[in-house]
């Protein structure tokens, strides 16, 4: 039986489209008077460097050559089968073992011929190091954005996008996280400074969205789903909103630290920070204890938590 298969990275072009690539095989077995094949579609999203582990349709393939079910495989191009040196020569050494035919495009590969063999391990070597210098240069380039003070990733709260994809201050969430830094450095906890704005009424950066939440009970398992636009402030969100270093203008991408505006002067954000822990005795959290039903019991009107 004839095993076609397709594979999409996000780097690949259009061209390389799962659906091309299935007609492409289909045409292959047509053509060779193949009337049995089986696909194995890994589908989009699957980079050719990742390991068979990390790759279910490659897998499931080499355990069909195993079990000797598969006596012909097909990749429109090595491309598909391979960026990573590992797994060219594991596969091959299995189909060598196995004495299966492996086609790509419409031509054959012996890997028994010698020459064969090392032509498909240079042209490795080279998928590898295109991919390497692709991810590297990749790497680069983003890091160049953020140190241009250009967006890359989430935008925190406090931050906007400008028309030149610059990380500007948004005007009415930084008043917010003033607001946050001043609460807390008078003395507030988490908890109450999350009561503060709910009361208040502040809206989170995710009321603005469209959508829902999901979140799961660690405890029963059960998934509450929360429109994005009724979701509130937590004590976690404050935490991270006051220890994010970013709005004393330091930025950090990859493990490395950048620049960007400024909302809390750099000596009041670490008083603050300094003064986060003394809170902890006025956060208004209740004392923890491992209750046999906790997490168990749940409104029935609202399906939220009861303690």
């Amino acid at each position: 039986m004839l095993a076609i298969y397709t594979r999409l990275s996000k780097e690949d072009e259009a061209s390389n489209s799962i659906k091309n690539q299935l007609n492409e095989g289909k045409k292959f077995a047509k053509e060779n008077n193949l009337l049995e094949y089986k696909i194995f579609n890994e589908g989009e999203g699957i980079s050719g460097g990742a390991s068979v582990s990390d790759r279910p349709q490659l897998k499931r393939l080499i355990q069909d050559i195993n079990q000797g079910s598969i006596s012909k495989v097909w990749f429109r191009n090595q491309n598909r089968l391979e960026r990573q040196q590992i797994t060219f020569h594991f596969f091959v050494d299995i189909v060598r073992k196995k004495k299966i035919e492996v086609y790509f495009g419409d031509k054959l590969a012996d890997y028994s011929d010698a020459s064969t063999y090392l032509q498909g391990s240079i042209l490795s070597s080279i998928n590898t190091y295109q991919r390497e210098l692709q991810s590297q240069q990749t790497k680069t380039s983003l890091h160049n954005n953020v140190a241009q003070g250009k967006v890359q990733g989430m935008i925190p709260y406090g931050y906007s996008k400008g028309s030149d994809s610059m990380l500007i201050i948004n005007e009415n969430e930084a008043e917010v996280i003033k607001k946050i830094f001043e609460l807390s450095l008078n003395g507030l906890g988490l908890e109450k400074i999350k009561d503060k704005l709910n009361e208040l009424e502040i809206p989170t950066r995710y009321n603005s969205y469209k959508g829902s939440t999901r979140n799961v009970n660690k405890y029963s398992g059960f998934i509450r789903t929360t429109k994005k636009q009724d979701v509130k402030w937590s004590h976690s969100s404050i935490s991270s909103i006051i220890k994010n270093k970013i709005y004393k203008g330091v930025r950090l991408y990859g493990g490395i630290e950048y620049s960007s505006p400024i909302i809390i002067e750099p000596t009041y954000w670490d008083s603050v920070n300094k003064n986060l822990k003394a809170n902890r005795l006025n956060s208004g959290k209740s004392t923890s204890h491992k209750y046999l039903l906790k997490g168990l019991l749940r409104c029935q009107r609202c399906n939220r938590n009861y303690y």
